[in-house]
């Protein structure tokens, strides 16, 4: 089902979004020989917290490379098209390489989920640790 429902280019909503215009982008289709497909995504609007206390940034998440199976569970309702971010091409050529060299996976969560995973790692970052 997933291969026939995802086009390039769709611009999902999502379960549990954290903001009302955080969506999901496709952004690519990959069969990949030992894997199966792959949905390369991109996400909008997420909220993260500011580097000031108190603040919060509103950002993106330019590549994750999903299982089918995962975005079959949380995405809604498509609500448009619209091109993935502009580093998006690099980024996923960069994560196809580690794939083909190092075995680099996808995510199998929930985007909101993913979220959560991508904002833990910005306040860590941003935190010094």
């Amino acid at each position: 089902m997933s291969a026939e429902r995802y086009q390039v280019g769709q611009l999902w909503t999502f379960a549990d979004a954290p903001l009302s215009d955080s969506r999901v982008i496709i952004g690519a289709l990959d069969d990949l020989p030992d894997f199966g497909l792959v949905v390369s995504i991109a996400v909008t609007a997420m909220p993260v917290d500011g580097i000031e206390p108190g603040t919060r940034d509103i950002i993106s998440i330019d590549h994750a490379p999903m299982s089918p199976e995962a975005l079959d569970a949380c995405l809604l309702n498509i609500v448009g098209f619209s091109p993935p971010p502009k580093n998006f091409e690099t980024l996923r050529a960069s994560w196809l390489e580690a794939r083909a060299k190092e075995g680099a996976g996808v995510f199998t969560v929930s985007v909101a989920d993913l979220i959560s995973i991508y904002q833990d790692g910005i306040r860590q970052i941003r935190s010094g640790g």
